[in-house]
Formats: C-alpha cells, sequence, structure tokens
C-alpha cells in the first residue's frame, strides 16, 4: 500500500496545471493543448506494477456493473 501511496504522491495532478484548469473549464483549444504537449513532450512511461494498483483501485473505486 505504501508503493501506491509513493505513486499517487508523484503524480502531478493535471488541474494543478495552468493548462489543466483551462481544459477542465473547456477554454483550451486544440492548438493550445498541441502546443503544451510540443513544450513538454510524452508522458513517461508508468511501470506494469504501478498500472495493476492503478487497476486495483479503479476496480473499488468504480465498480463493474452486474
Amino acid at each position: 500500500m505504501v508503493a501506491l501511496q509513493e505513486a499517487f504522491n508523484s503524480a502531478t495532478p493535471l488541474t494543478s496545471l495552468a493548462i489543466g484548469e483551462r481544459v477542465e473549464k473547456g477554454a483550451a483549444s486544440f492548438d493550445e493543448c498541441e502546443e503544451y504537449v510540443r513544450k513538454v513532450g510524452d508522458p513517461q512511461p508508468q511501470s506494469s506494477r504501478f498500472e495493476h494498483f492503478e487497476n486495483m483501485l479503479n476496480y473499488y473505486v468504480f465498480p463493474p456493473r452486474q
């Protein structure tokens, strides 16, 4: 569980960035988003262990419909 907490603490939420606030409000244009991605670059891939914990969390937070 410590690894999961560390992974979430190390991630920067998009909404904490200026571009994230604009995207969330629907005020960001596609060109603005493209410029941001070109400037910042692609996100670094996470490990499969991180993906496993993320999937486990999502399973319990958003359980599948029966």
